[in-house]
């Protein structure tokens, strides 16, 4: 084991780390808790959250995995290097400073990665992190209808044009008077978006050229809810694939699709 992983000083020690998992970040209850992996914690990651230092990470951190060392570090929704993917939760406090040395080092820390979790005890909690770890992890403030890792539905009675910042958003078209579409932004990782048609109106997911998988189809250029009868509660679902080449499509029930290409 490297040196320095199991390092805690006084203050930030096991037990402290302990009755924080358990009163201060989930919200279930006791018999509830979260369940986590350990993992080993990059020498970079810090918490804007410590001001006076840091390098003292707090439990409620979110955190990415970078792809170059597959270690985790803060999430980082501007990054590049993986970390702009939220993948959990850490569990307990931790300093990345060695006790004998001072300076900052790898670190073993436990990540949530299920279970449900208080949104204000978060560290870098944003929009697109929730979407991220949509279905594995509940906020306590998440809970408006249409499932964990939304905002709630956000309404678009007329065309749109999606941005990233909207990662996990579920849109319907309710009172719309006329067709909508809904268009993509560049592709990137971890982005996915649900549509649902309120309206009996044509629903349309526009991508860009050639991008889109859908039923039969690598490289379709949009999909649309626009046969008689068929348009009303039209569901669809985009995700961008592993390396941010494509998105990938998914409609739910028996409504009929009609792809252009």
């Amino acid at each position: 084991m490297p040196a320095g992983l199991n390092d805690y000083d006084a203050a930030w020690g096991v037990g402290a780390a302990q009755t924080t998992l358990e009163k201060g970040i989930e919200w279930a209850g006791i018999s509830d808790l979260p369940v986590t992996r350990q993992i080993e914690l990059h020498s970079s990651t810090v918490d804007a959250r410590s001001t006076d230092d840091t390098t003292k990470l707090l439990p409620g951190l979110v955190l990415g995995q970078r792809t170059s060392d597959s270690l985790f570090a803060h999430y980082n929704p501007a990054a590049t290097d993986g970390t702009e993917v939220a993948v959990g939760i850490l569990a307990e406090q931790h300093t990345m400073k060695g006790a004998d040395t001072g300076t900052v080092e790898k670190k073993l820390g436990l990540m949530c990665v299920h279970g449900f979790i208080r949104q204000d005890q978060c560290g870098g909690l944003d929009h697109s992190a929730r979407g991220d770890m949509a279905s594995r992890i509940y906020f306590d403030d998440e809970f408006l209808g249409f499932g964990p890792g939304t905002l709630g539905p956000v309404v678009k009675s007329a065309d749109h044009t999606v941005t990233a910042a909207q990662k996990g958003t579920f849109f319907t078209t309710r009172g719309a008077a006329a067709a909508v579409n809904f268009t993509l932004p560049t592709l990137a990782r971890g982005l996915w978006f649900e549509f649902f048609n309120e309206a009996d109106q044509n629903m349309t997911v526009t991508f860009a050229a050639d991008t889109g998988v859908v039923k039969n189809d690598l490289a379709a250029d949009s999909a649309s809810a626009s046969t008689a009868s068929e348009k009303i509660g039209a569901h669809f679902r985009v995700r961008a694939n592993d390396d941010a080449s494509k998105w990938l499509f998914t409609s739910f029930g028996d409504h009929t699709v009609t792809v252009a290409t």
